[in-house]
Formats: C-alpha cells, sequence, structure tokens
C-alpha cells in the first residue's frame, strides 16, 4: 500500500504526500519549490528564452522565411557571376541585384538586369546567375589575389551585391554580400606599375 506520508523536503517533518506546503515550516512542496523565490522564476525564463532562440526552435516558429546564401563565382567588368542557394524553408521571388562600390571618392551604384529577376526561388536549390548592366561594372578579385592584397596590404573588402527579394508572405528583403572588388577601368583599374593594386589604394599609402 502506497504511503499517504512524506518528509518536508526542508524541515523533514513528517507531512501529506499530497501536501502543498509543509505545515511546520511553510515552504512549498513538490515542483512548486524551484518557482518559488523570483530568482527560480527569471532563471527558468531565461532559460526558455534561449532555447528560443536556436536556429531550430526559430525555423519551427518561423515557417514562413526563405535564407538566400549568394556567392560571387567570377565574371569581368561587364558581368558578374553569382551562385544563389534558398536555405530556408519557404520560396521567394527575385527582385533585382546590385553593386555598390566604395573604392572611389564617391560611393557608386550599379543597377544588374540577370537571367533570374522574377524568377521564384524554390527551398533547397541553388541557381548559376549572370548579371549585367549597359555600362562597366566592378570585378570581383579572384580568392588568391584577395589574399595578398587582405596580408600584405590590409585591404578590405570595398565592394557590396546587394541582393532584392520578396519572401512568401510579401515582406520585402535585402541581402548584403560584401567582396573585394576592381573597379572598371575608366574608374581606376589596376595600377600599371604594381600588378594587382588597385589605383584606388594609391591614396591609402
Amino acid at each position: 500500500m502506497e504511503s499517504l506520508e512524506k518528509c518536508c523536503f526542508a524541515c523533514k517533518e513528517i507531512i501529506h504526500v499530497h501536501a502543498i506546503r509543509c505545515r511546520q515550516c511553510g515552504q512549498p512542496q513538490g515542483w512548486r519549490r524551484f518557482v518559488n523565490s523570483p530568482t527560480s522564476v527569471v532563471a527558468l525564463v531565461l532559460s526558455l528564452l534561449s532555447i528560443a532562440a536556436t536556429k531550430p526552435v526559430e525555423r519551427l516558429f518561423d515557417a514562413q522565411r526563405a535564407e538566400l546564401q549568394i556567392s560571387i563565382t567570377g565574371g569581368d567588368y561587364k558581368t558578374a557571376q553569382l551562385m544563389l542557394t534558398n536555405n530556408g524553408s519557404k520560396p521567394a521571388t527575385l527582385v533585382a541585384f546590385e553593386i555598390t562600390s566604395k573604392a572611389t571618392t564617391n560611393t557608386k551604384t550599379w543597377f544588374l538586369a540577370s537571367n533570374a529577376d522574377g524568377e521564384i526561388l524554390e527551398p533547397g536549390k541553388t541557381y548559376n546567375i549572370r548579371a549585367s548592366t549597359d555600362e562597366s561594372i566592378p570585378k570581383i578579385v579572384e580568392a588568391e589575389r584577395r589574399a595578398i592584397l587582405k596580408s600584405k596590404y590590409a585591404l578590405s573588402d570595398n565592394c557590396e551585391l546587394i541582393a532584392k527579394y520578396i519572401e512568401a508572405t510579401g515582406q520585402k528583403v535585402v541581402r548584403v554580400q560584401p567582396f573585394m572588388c576592381d573597379t572598371p577601368p575608366e574608374k581606376g583599374g589596376l595600377h600599371p606599375g604594381k600588378p594587382g593594386i588597385p589605383i584606388w589604394y594609391l591614396g591609402q599609402e
């Protein structure tokens, strides 16, 4: 037969097994003792918030979301070759690409047209995209030269690729991907006496 008595966890007084509080010391019993103090309640709330902030839980509560990952795979002064992957759980509609350069004294923006403008980007799929405009655009610095320019000359990314798209919910989103670029020849280009060094860098020496 199951006992109808137990010991209070605080004072060890014999109390009823289903007692909510100890008749001797007044301490809550069972699970209630863990949320008796404000500190315990705050700790519990913070723990729940930290769990809710993790990626799996965030995606569970944010199902209507696309997550676009953009990389620049190559190109020249006329065309940018891009790879775009939707790592989210919902599709998105691509609106446009832009390139912004801070390599000159004045920031300039190029508005690009691509073969994927207006296309629905399905979750889990990767798209190879070509984007261009009528005028010359900044060209991505290849990985090997970028590493040298960063380590030897302490250069940083001086261009941004901007992707604009619309979520399935209708929300407009802007994704920015920094990269190192050579400005078009008419905007500076490369220094003829220092192979691989952008002319825009001379003002920083």
